[in-house]
């Protein structure tokens, strides 16, 4: 048994017939439900995570099938861009720690931390540094909407 993939993503404007406008607020969880005929479980669709514009509605979870995406190009929500901030962050701490626990082993360790090690480790953290960078110019440029 095997769900397609959501349509939506965390971000993605969307909108509803009764309750209006939302943004995809978290991750589409997958459902799966009965068939008489199989007599097994089959795929029923994704419940998607929304926060409605309309502050009156309390966020909810809505099955796949009564949204529609919003198609601007503009419909990428805040929380959308800071979480794609949040990944490029979180990257760049890990690698941190890593390059910083190397060094702080690297005088005559067991087992040797080279300085090829090393300069392996700051690359990794320099590109991750670089991609963050990249994603605040942007940000700064008015690219993320």
């Amino acid at each position: 048994m095997e769900h397609e993939e959501c349509p939506f993503k965390w971000g993605d404007r969307v909108s509803h017939k009764l309750f209006g406008f939302a943004t995809v607020n978290g991750e589409p969880t997958a459902v799966v439900g009965p068939d008489a005929t199989l007599r097994r479980t089959v795929p029923r669709g994704w419940t998607v995570p929304v926060e409605w514009d309309d502050k009156g509605q309390a966020p909810a979870r809505v099955a796949s099938d009564h949204l529609t995406k919003i198609s601007s190009p503009d419909a990428k929500g805040t929380q959308y861009w800071h979480q794609e901030w949040q990944k490029r962050v979180n990257v760049l701490a890990e690698l941190r720690r890593k390059t910083d626990a190397a060094i702080s082993k690297s005088l005559r360790s067991t087992p040797t931390i080279t300085s090829g090690d090393l300069t392996e480790l700051i690359a990794q953290e320099q590109a991750a540094l670089k991609d963050l960078m990249k994603f605040l110019r942007q940000d700064a440029a008015g690219e993320h909407q």
